[in-house]
């Protein structure tokens, strides 16, 4: 008689899932809930009351019962009213942008220049508020079919600009390069120390590198939503 290994995904399985989708380490998810290095992969069928309500707190976006059941969305985005469109207008006109709000380009971002993020562009922009990701900056549309399926032509992504020296590896990108190009990777060590390599989702589209000096800008993807809940 033949077997089948079936696998099951755990609260823990769910955790890191949302973790990762969230554009995180573990170790800075279990920071920010106030918990121990190690703490995620320590987790055997429950979460503890005290991180539990951090998580709610820290988390609202992250549907409870999903986790724990593995029923129903991972993110609770499920209604319009879960977003808020707070402001809309020009860069050339745009107020400063305020702490907690995301400025988004009604743009396929393949087809815009580099220059739309700066001051003194014509690109049209709405202020958001979505819950969950008050620590983001921007959204844009999503083009082509290279990260299908995580990612899909006509949702946008949510990301939040990557300051740090260093880049964490394994996670997805957005990239601005010196040379005009904007793409939405994975991204993982390059071959030499002065490279970057990005992979794409669909495996129809093969790996490739690029130089870390022709980076202008890198951002985390933290998210991603359906245009339709604007």
């Amino acid at each position: 008689m033949k077997t089948y290994n079936i696998f099951i995904m755990s609260v823990k399985d769910r955790l890191k899932k949302f973790i990762k989708d969230r554009g995180m380490s573990v170790a800075s998810f279990e920071k920010s809930i106030n918990a121990s290095n190690g703490y995620v992969n320590s987790i055997s069928k429950s979460i503890g009351v005290d991180k539990m309500e951090s998580l709610i707190e820290k988390y609202s976006i992250l549907d409870i019962e999903w986790l724990l059941t593995g029923k129903g969305s991972m993110l609770k985005l499920d209604s319009k009213q879960n977003v808020e469109v707070v402001g809309e207008g020009l860069i050339e006109d745009a107020v400063q942008q305020k702490k907690g709000i995301i400025r988004y380009y009604d743009v396929d971002a393949s087809a815009s220049p580099i220059e739309m993020f700066s001051s003194g562009s014509d690109v049209a922009y709405k202020d958001l508020i979505v819950p969950g990701f008050e620590d983001c900056e921007i959204a844009l549309n999503i083009w082509g079919d290279s990260m299908e399926p995580k990612l899909c032509k006509g949702e946008m992504i949510i990301c939040k600009l990557w300051q740090e020296s260093f880049i964490e590896y394994g996670f997805v990108y957005l990239i601005e390069t010196k040379t005009g190009h904007r793409m939405i990777k994975y991204l993982q060590a390059g071959q030499s120390p002065d490279t970057i390599n990005c992979v794409s989702e669909n495996k129809f589209y093969q790996p490739f590198e690029v130089k870390r000096n022709d980076i202008l800008k890198l951002y985390v993807v933290k998210g991603h939503l359906e245009r339709s809940m604007l």
